[in-house]
């Protein structure tokens, strides 16, 4: 399990390497789909450390409120997600296709809802 240290380490970790290409609606890279390192395992490695950044506090403090708001999250995630997925779809086409029929919107298969949300 992940704690709330691990997860922000990660989130640093993806921010530092992005921090030239994040605008405030969407990720851009000079044209090329991102597809190395932990974009290899999962499309939203941000987006999934905030999760369990979110989810490991109200698990820490003990707080069924703080855990409840972590699971709520996942729904805006979500709405954005698909967003940035339309984006991507449109500026790379087949490349994207291929891309994200080889990794995980986010690695909680467990819980997938008949795939609407991580697949």
């Amino acid at each position: 399990m992940c704690f709330p240290r691990e997860s922000l380490a990660i989130q640093e970790v993806i921010l530092r390497a992005m921090a030239k290409r994040i605008t405030r609606r969407h990720v851009v890279h000079r044209g090329r789909c991102v597809t190395p390192g932990i974009y290899s395992v999962v499309r939203n490695p941000s987006y999934l450390g905030l999760l369990v950044n979110a989810l490991g506090w109200g698990l820490a403090f003990r707080s069924a409120i703080g855990v409840l708001l972590a699971i709520l999250n996942v729904l805006p995630l979500v709405a954005r997600i698909r967003s940035e997925e339309t984006l991507l779809e449109s500026q790379f086409g087949s490349q994207y296709e291929a891309y994200r029929a080889r990794t995980s919107r986010l690695p909680l298969a467990c819980i997938n809802l008949k795939g609407l949300i991580f697949k």
